[in-house]
């Protein structure tokens, strides 16, 4: 699967919530489930991007698999991410 083709993956779950400061994205979050992080896997999502991604409330940061993991150079509310 390309870089492109994974983006497309994340793009495609749904965003909870987000933050956007100063054109930069501090964060965009989509609710955790068994599926999204069995998906992530499959991406190559390691333990440690896991931890990094998680947060006690129930929550996935895409942002951090997607610009650190994945390449992504930008992300909007419309479009997502994208290289």
């Amino acid at each position: 699967m390309s870089v492109i083709d994974k983006l497309k993956v994340i793009n495609s779950m749904p965003v909870v919530d987000y933050s956007v400061a100063s054109g930069e994205v501090e964060y965009v979050v989509t609710k955790e489930t068994d599926k999204k992080v069995e998906t992530l896997r499959e991406m190559r999502m390691t333990d440690d991007d896991y931890k990094q991604m998680t947060d006690d409330e129930g929550y996935l940061d895409l942002s951090y698999f997607a610009f650190n993991v994945l390449g992504a150079e930008y992300w909007n509310k419309k479009t997502g991410f994208s290289i």
